[in-house]
């Protein structure tokens, strides 16, 4: 399974409103409330974009929801798995990736 360059990182793809709100509905729901602390996105260090097929990283005052998609309906949501310190390889594709952080004032504002 592919882990998008984080060594260990293992998806848990879903489809469908129904499975992810079955699968995760109470504890994002126990997110309402919680300060957004801290937004990662993977970020091409070379084209300095943002690199969209990685995770996005979110914590919450200490509870970090890490969150990725693939083909046009999967998507897999994790919990405190990743470690961001950690530094990512894309496959060996030669992709010089990196974590970067910060809390877009529009995101902080969800």
């Amino acid at each position: 399974m592919f882990d998008f360059g984080i060594r260990g990182y293992s998806p848990v793809w879903m489809s469908g409103s129904a499975a992810l709100a079955a699968a995760h509905g109470r504890r994002l729901a126990m997110l309402e409330g919680r300060r957004l602390t801290r937004a990662l996105l993977v970020w091409d260090l070379d084209d300095d974009v943002w690199f969209p097929d990685g995770l996005v990283l979110l914590d919450f005052e200490g509870e970090q929801i890490e969150i990725v998609h693939q083909k046009f309906d999967e998507i897999s949501i994790t919990w405190n798995t990743v470690d961001p310190a950690r530094p990512l390889d894309w496959a060996g594709e030669g992709f010089r990736l990196a974590w970067r952080e910060g809390v877009p004032d529009e995101l902080a504002r969800l």
